[in-house]
């Protein structure tokens, strides 16, 4: 269960200035407390919340003792920055979660049906699956090693690609602390389709692994799903055609759950001469100039990393529109409660592209909640099923640049599950 006690509006943030070290103590309306150093880069502790769930005291914030109490894991500032989403994503603070590895056998009966329909890029594909090592992280089984089995809510989150599990730095620690447990791994990157010539980033292939992957681990139930970028696509089918994992919410975070979108609107590499061309190695080797000229003409995010620029290109065609359509008409028409998350200065999706996804989960673009630069609230939503909320210069990092935003959104969401 959530946090007993926990208090969803009125936390204190402390400020150390030095070098007088003088504590100013100011009221926001935000989910941490931070305690930060001037003029150096910043390094938040979250303390609002005692081990019953109060607030500190004034002077709890004051004493000497406090500040430089070890801290469990460290959360950046709140405030709103002009960093771009690739610093503030350098600039993250480590998780400080074990690293875990397994490897996951799955896609055998997908590729047997692939070969048999002649499916270009699987001629190879072994009918026994392929062999996946994933990377993840477990809050939940950290907590257990430490003797500690309470029963909590379970979070899982999907990265974009290329993406990483340190991508959610900022709201990982935040979950974990308000009672959430929280399972995040690393897709397989473009090495493993390098290596074995059939791996190709497709929302199936994705989706299967996801499943054989909560198999192994035997996790039946999600309790929040959240994804981001291209992982938006295998989370909508995992919630709308895979009975198998029982889902109970969806947070899509600036989504790419469409098949044609601003980021793929260039001619030159997708049309379907190109698209054939990428579906095998010698393809991609012969392609390769020509695709770092392109991303770095249009200064693409994933310019001069060439397999990140491959991963990024597959997993956004590797879904089919009529099918992600219906798959979202799903999940309007099931009322599972959702969050939706799109900002309007980001590169890869036009505000078109943002209010097309809004319509088909059932919701009017009208009325969903503005945040104004710096964060500041323009216009409250409604809705029951599902909320969306638009950030005027979120970029595609919303997450990232607003993490107070987001987080209080996700921990709304799962906390509405847990009251059903």
């Amino acid at each position: 269960m959530l946090k007993p006690g926990f208090q969803q509006y009125h936390l204190v943030r402390s400020a150390l200035h030095a070098p007088r070290r003088q504590l100013l103590q100011q009221c926001y309306t935000t989910h941490h407390a931070a305690v930060f150093l001037q003029g150096s880069p910043i390094a938040c502790h979250s303390f609002a919340l005692s081990k019953t769930g109060d607030l500190i005291s004034e002077t709890s914030a004051r004493s000497p003792g406090f500040l430089h109490r070890r801290c469990a894991h460290t959360i950046a500032a709140s405030a709103p920055t002009a960093k771009s989403a690739r610093q503030l994503l350098r600039d993250a603070p480590p998780l400080n979660y074990k690293e875990r590895s397994i490897e996951i056998t799955t896609c055998g009966k997908l590729y047997k049906k692939w070969r048999a329909e002649g499916r270009r890029g699987y001629e190879q594909a072994p009918e026994t699956g392929v062999h996946v090592p994933v990377t993840y992280i477990h809050t939940g089984l950290d907590r257990m090693e430490h003797g500690d089995r309470t029963e909590r809510p379970l979070t899982m989150m999907f990265t974009g690609a290329p993406g990483q599990y340190q991508d959610y730095s900022y709201n990982i620690p935040f979950l974990d602390k308000n009672g959430v447990d929280v399972l995040c791994f690393n897709w397989p990157g473009f090495p493993l389709t390098m290596a074995t010539g059939y791996w190709w980033h497709s929302c199936d292939e994705k989706t299967r692994l996801v499943i054989d992957f909560l198999k192994k681990l035997d996790i039946n139930k999600i309790d929040m799903l959240v994804s981001h970028s291209t992982g938006s696509t295998p989370a909508v089918q995992l919630v709308a055609e895979e009975p198998s994992i029982d889902v109970k919410s969806l947070a899509l975070l600036m989504p790419i759950a469409a098949r044609y979108f601003r980021g793929s609107q260039n001619p030159v590499l997708f049309n379907p001469a190109f698209m054939w061309a990428m579906k095998s190695r010698r393809g991609v080797a012969i392609m390769m100039p020509l695709f770092q000229a392109v991303m770095s003409l249009i200064r693409h995010p994933t310019r001069g990393k060439a397999y990140d620029v491959f991963f990024a290109y597959h997993s956004s065609i590797g879904c089919e529109e009529h099918r992600v359509e219906q798959q979202l008409t799903r999940i309007r028409d099931r009322k599972i409660p959702t969050l939706v998350v799109v900002s309007d200065n980001d590169r890869l999706l036009s505000k078109e592209d943002n209010r097309t996804l809004l319509r088909r989960l059932g919701c009017d673009p009208e009325k969903i909640s503005l945040y104004g630069k710096g964060g500041h609230i323009l216009r409250s939503g409604s809705g029951d099923g599902l909320k969306a909320i638009e950030l005027e210069d979120g970029s595609h990092y919303g997450f990232a640049r607003y993490p107070d935003i987001c987080n209080k959104a996700l921990l709304e969401l799962i906390t509405r599950v847990q009251r059903r």
